[in-house]
């Protein structure tokens, strides 16, 4: 593997010493000068321009220490008494001087100087052993980290070798040649960094690598790229694409060894050797879920030359082929998608970035940035994509690949292909049978075409097509689900409400609502009331009403019956329709309509309406004030909020105080009426309208109660209106009055009349409560009514038995001495008299009290 740990060497700022006077030595128009005309070498003094005379004798001088140092290293040969520092210093300082020497030497003799310099370079070239062609043995000794520690003989040999090659290098370019030197050098260079798996071991071998990029810029013999690409042939492709990454950063130091950056004029692009690269990878790459690290290695590696360094030429090739290799591996994941709504697929090509460790993504991320910076390239792009996505071939591919296709497709979709891109991606998917997935990927070209303020209508009617075609088998409806969801990730997208959303709401609404899982249905209906509510406040209301009235009222008029029909029914009811006149106020308030659902339509409907509201008809009205009714009956929820609302109706403002008591709102509001002396008010009217049609739904409820607390409460509830308002309730010329019909539904049934015993329930509640029914009904004084004085008479004789006698209610009428007087004489004819037909044990429960 490719080792990036050499950070010193690899920093662009780190020292790159005395480039600039080498270049001078070489290309300058003035032989540089050296400080001293005598130089100390070998223990002997030399006159410095003048050591080419003597080269035969410093060159078998410079050839013996090298030896020495050479088998220090590799043969771990022991040498006493040498001073490989010195050595060191004696080797590069010798061809130093010889490289001046030669410099200020030819010009007298050249041919000469040349052929003494060909000579001994090439003698010294056989007798050094290169790099590139030592086994793995040697190379281990060479680059081990004994390399960077000064005080061993591994480093001064290393940094020897690299001083001498180039020092060679020049000596051979004064004499016209240095190409075969200079390729043998690149291959050393590259056998070391590959044996590292670092370009750069150390500050002097980047220091090597940049010389041998001027040099082949200033000799003009060759091109460094193409000695460069020849010498990597048979390396790692991972390895050629890292080091050709950091030997084309060095292109961004200027003339002066100055790290400038990407825009500088010495920058030359490469694109041959990263094309040869990846099609020999392409080639070698089977399909493997274990590729993601070597792709993304890849990629990451070449995606800052191609974006930032080789920005002159712009090509598409690497791009082309890097969709062949990851073609390859369409069906395969190389990390586990994790999407489950529309929303999550768009976020994930949202966040598709540099920092992506899926290589596939990073592919993505690579390609779209490309073709955002050169959009004219798109056309060549589609072409190679297209060409591997015919209609036919598109059930061969997995889950995961159309997972991978749609990310392709909506990552390169933009405002002005993305029509193009949703046309085919949508030919690819309708040969596909609908699922979550498919789903999911039509929803994202939704949300993308909301996003860029376009009409969703083109990608929404094929998708609604196929969802009003599975909504009849229940078996799908996980894949409606993913539908509702996108439903809300589309109306979200762009804030927009006239890209003709609307039509993702048709037929099959009403099928699915009627049918769907109670935790399915809650979630609609929590998406729907959401955005009804945004709806309401937008100008766009006008096109989504009647289709929301179409499509979903109905539906919910269907579910509203059912018992377990959740209350966010009535929300979304009342926020489709709020006008107070409407039939579906009649239909949502009425007895057949759970009571949740109910409440929550009429809170919903009557949040809005002003104070002293006198818009409503009798019937609706009436509807109003007899489902409210029903709700207090009932507990309700939201009971204490729904009477603030409902005492906003027209007269009833009057009639109710404005302060009611949120634990009890009826038996609040009763009171309220009872005492109400407003001219405006009608209190037999309210009383009606409130209390006159109980019996459509409390009858069956009475007879078989569920719950003790709910029977006592609605006793309560009804005892209170006796107590308080039985002169409202009361008519003497109606037979069917209300008091008449509520002393038949809660008191004095033909179950009670022929002796038969009342639910316990009731009767607990009846055992609570009879004392106010009976003082309410007294106060009617019915000394001259018939009615009154029977059914008085009644309530004493029929519940006499059936009461408790701990704690007796009748107990609680004594305080009323008429009252006590009535109920005693009747208990007297009744039970203790001798012509009553009393049992014993109702007698003894007479006497008991």
């Amino acid at each position: 593997m490719y080792d990036r740990r050499c950070s010193e060497a690899k920093n662009v700022n780190s020292p790159l010493d005395e480039i600039s006077d080498e270049l001078e030595v070489l290309f300058g128009h003035e032989t540089p000068c050296i400080a001293s005309n005598y130089e100390d070498l070998f223990d002997r003094t030399y006159q410095s321009n003048l050591v080419l005379l003597e080269a035969d004798v410093l060159f078998n001088k410079l050839l013996r220490h090298w030896v020495q140092l050479e088998e220090t290293v590799l043969e771990d040969s022991h040498w006493p008494n040498l001073n490989f520092r010195e050595i060191s210093r004696q080797i590069c300082r010798t061809l130093e001087l010889l490289r001046y020497s030669f410099g200020a030497f030819y010009r007298e003799d050249r041919q000469s100087a040349v052929d003494g310099v060909l000579k001994y370079t090439k003698l010294l070239g056989v007798a050094v052993r290169r790099w590139s062609s030592m086994n793995e043995r040697l190379l281990n000794k060479i680059v081990s980290n004994a390399v960077l520690d000064e005080s061993l003989p591994n480093y001064h040999y290393f940094h020897t070798y690299l001083d001498m090659q180039w020092l060679i290098l020049t000596l051979e370019h004064f004499s016209g040649e240095g190409v075969r030197n200079f390729h043998t050098l690149i291959n050393d260079l590259i056998t070391v960094a590959a044996r590292v798996g670092c370009a750069f071991i150390c500050s002097c071998t980047k220091r090597l690598w940049l010389l041998l990029q001027y040099y082949a810029e200033r000799s003009q013999r060759f091109v460094f790229w193409q000695s460069f690409n020849d010498a990597l042939r048979d390396h790692d492709e991972v390895f050629v694409l890292r080091l050709l990454s950091d030997v084309s950063v060095l292109q961004g130091y200027d003339d002066n060894a100055r790290y400038v950056g990407p825009g500088h004029a010495r920058v030359r692009e490469n694109y041959a050797l990263i094309e040869r690269t990846l099609k020999s990878l392409n080639s070698k790459c089977n399909a493997s879920a274990t590729h993601n690290g070597l792709l993304l290695d890849c990629c990451s590696t070449i995606y800052p030359l191609l974006s930032s360094w080789w920005t002159d030429v712009v090509k598409s090739e690497p791009y082309q082929i890097l969709w062949e290799i990851f073609y390859k591996h369409i069906n395969l994941a190389f990390t586990e998608p994790a999407v489950e709504s529309a929303s999550e697929l768009v976020d994930v090509v949202g966040h598709i970035s540099p920092s992506s460790t899926d290589s596939y993504e990073y592919f993505l991320f690579m390609l779209k940035a490309y073709l955002s910076e050169h959009p004219g390239q798109w056309q060549r792009i589609r072409g190679r994509i297209y060409s591997k996505l015919p209609n036919s071939k598109v059930k061969e591919l997995t889950s995961v690949g159309l997972y991978k296709i749609a990310l392709l497709f909506l990552a390169l979709a933009n405002g002005e292909n993305l029509p193009e891109i949703a046309e085919k991606l949508m030919a690819l998917l309708q040969n596909l049978p609908p699922d979550s997935l498919t789903i999911h990927i039509q929803i994202a070209l939704a949300i993308l075409h909301a996003r860029a303020g376009m009409s969703v209508r083109p990608v929404c009617l094929p998708l609604v097509a196929s969802v009003e075609q599975i909504v009849e088998a229940r078996e799908k409806f996980n894949v409606i689900r993913a539908y509702v969801d996108g439903f809300d990730g589309v109306f979200k997208a762009g804030g927009d409400y006239s890209l003709q959303q609307h039509v993702m709401i048709s037929k099959w609404v009403q099928r699915y609502l009627t049918a769907c899982s109670f935790t399915d249905l809650c979630y609609f209906l929590n998406i729907l009331s959401c955005n009804v509510k945004v709806l309401r406040n937008d100008y766009h209301w006008t096109e989504w009403e009647p289709v929301l009235k179409q499509h979903v009222l109905p539906a919910l008029k269907s579910i509203a019956t059912s018992s377990n029909c959740p209350s966010q029914v009535g929300t979304v009811a009342a926020l489709i329709d709020s006008n107070l006149s409407s039939d579906y106020v009649l239909i949502f308030t009425s007895d057949l309509i759970a009571v949740n659902v109910t409440c929550q339509y009429m809170i919903t409907l009557l949040s809005d309406i002003p104070e002293y509201h006198c818009g409503l008809s009798k019937n609706h009205e009436t509807a109003i004030l007899h489902a409210w009714t029903r709700c207090c009956l009932l507990n309700c929820e939201g009971i204490a909020a729904l009477s603030q609302y409902v005492t906003k109706i027209g007269a009833l403002r009057e009639a109710f105080d404005l302060t009611i008591n949120p634990r009890n709102p009826l038996c609040s509001c009763i009171s309220s009426l009872s005492r109400c002396t407003s001219k405006l008010v009608n209190q037999r009217e309210i009383c009606e309208q409130c209390f006159g049609r109980l019996d459509s739904w409390i009858l069956p409820l009475l007879a078989s109660p569920t719950s003790e607390p709910a029977t006592v409460h609605i006793y309560t509830c009804i005892s209170l209106l006796f107590f308080q308002c039985a002169q409202f309730l009361y008519h003497k010329n109606r037979s069917s009055c209300l008091l008449n019909r509520l002393v038949t539904f809660f008191l004095l049934s033909t179950n009670i009349l022929i002796g038969k015993k009342p639910h316990a329930y009731v009767l607990s509640a009846i055992q609570r409560t009879w004392h106010l029914f009976m003082q309410g009904i007294f106060c009617l004084d019915g000394s001259n009514d018939a009615y009154i004085e029977r059914t008085l008479r009644d309530l004493v004789a029929r519940y006499l038995p059936l009461l408790s006698t701990d704690d007796s209610p009748i107990l609680k009428c004594l305080g009323n001495e008429r009252l006590a007087a009535f109920i005693f004489e009747r208990i007297s004819a009744s039970f203790l008299s001798h012509t009553s037909r009393s049992s014993e044990m109702n007698t003894l429960r007479a006497l008991k009290l």
